[in-house]
């Protein structure tokens, strides 16, 4: 999450983009090893018990090893498209944590924090053919990361600080997450735009957003990996808890295939396995075309289709009557304006006409 108040580029920068490659960007927080055996039998199992069978030995080939975390998977990413970017993670004084130093120092980066009396985090990932990935996860010296380790001299000058995975860090996360908000109000204090890893963070029962397909956008290009949205959602441990809510027919924005919305619906329906999809208009507050959003419900009777913009108390009884649900927002805001803070009343009114529809 941006936060807008706080990105205070030099003069003369055009865009964050080019602000971040000009100054330093941080990325800080959880690093491990991840260790995942590779299995020689590459056939599709259809349980773990198949696969691994007390007392039985299961022959493998050599075993996949790479670095883990927001720490290595985002600074590093960063890093390679051109930023100067400073890794701010910790690990113990042992073989992983020597073998994640020798991995970043090939990518010309490092500065990680060495606990002499802490443990190298690390995941091992059975990844068993034709069974989604199963992680057994030591945090390790992450559960003793806290604020302290981030000194004043490191923040100076940077434009971007972002944190991953406070889940899955001890002292992030206990004392209801004091310590996390003190870190980000102290990092916001010095005027840097600061990100995290915010449904995992808060508790969010659901995600959604334009996670898959190449469209077209007013932004840009939005070339969407959805299976790297998948594994980060079982990374952070949160496969059961947090819902993918995939939005197909953005605002905003054109799926460059050039196919019909009905096909991509179902397409994305066989191949993600969405835990719902959306049908939006124009913009945020603009009403999602309703035959638009009726071919996609007629495409995918058994599948939740949400409405995901434009509801409000005068459409909604129409939009429900196609739709499962819908997601509102706009129109609970003063005067029904998008930056607008949320206005009691127009909730009330809103809701009251929902119950109607359901009654």
């Amino acid at each position: 999450l941006i936060s807008p108040a706080a990105c205070r580029f030099p003069a003369g920068c055009g865009s964050m983009k080019e602000a971040a490659i000009m100054k330093k960007v941080i990325a800080a927080g959880h690093i491990c090893l991840d260790i995942t055996p590779v299995f020689s039998d590459q056939r599709g199992y259809t349980s773990v018990s198949e696969a691994l069978v007390p007392g039985r030995l299961v022959r493998m080939d050599a075993p996949s090893v790479h670095t883990g975390g927001s720490v290595a998977n985002t600074g590093l990413a960063l890093k390679i498209l051109g930023n100067d970017v400073t890794l701010l993670g910790k690990v113990g004084d042992d073989a992983f944590g020597g073998i994640i130093q020798n991995i970043l120092k090939g990518y010309g980066a490092g500065g990680l924090i060495v606990d002499p009396h802490g443990s190298t985090s690390y995941s091992v990932v059975l990844a068993i053919p034709g069974i989604d990935r199963i992680f057994l996860h030591n945090p390790g010296a992450n559960d003793t990361f806290s604020a302290a380790d981030i000194p004043e001299e490191v923040l100076a000058d940077a434009v971007l600080f972002h944190f991953g995975y406070p889940p899955l860090m001890r002292k992030m996360y206990e004392n209801r997450g004091l310590e996390l908000v003190s870190l980000f109000r102290r990092v916001h204090g010095l005027g840097i735009a600061t990100s995290l890893d915010l449904a995992a963070a808060t508790g969010a029962c659901f995600v959604r957003e334009v996670i898959n397909g190449v469209y077209a956008s007013d932004l840009g290009l939005w070339n969407n990996d959805a299976g790297s949205v998948v594994r980060h959602r079982s990374e952070l441990g949160i496969r059961d808890k947090c819902r993918l809510l995939y939005n197909i027919y953005p605002e905003s924005a054109v799926y460059l295939g050039g196919r019909d919305v009905a096909e991509i619906a179902k397409s994305t329906n066989f191949n993600c396995k969405p835990d719902a999809i959306l049908v939006s208009g124009l913009t945020a507050g603009v009403a999602t075309d309703n035959q638009i959003l009726a071919r996609v419900k007629a495409a995918l009777p058994d599948t939740y289709v949400f409405c995901n913009t434009g509801c409000r108390p005068e459409t909604i009884k129409d939009q429900l009557a196609i739709a499962d649900g819908a997601i509102v927002g706009t129109t609970f805001k003063k005067d029904g304006k998008f930056d607008n803070f949320v206005d009691y009343e127009r909730v009330v009114t809103f809701m009251e006409a929902a119950r109607a529809r359901r009654q």
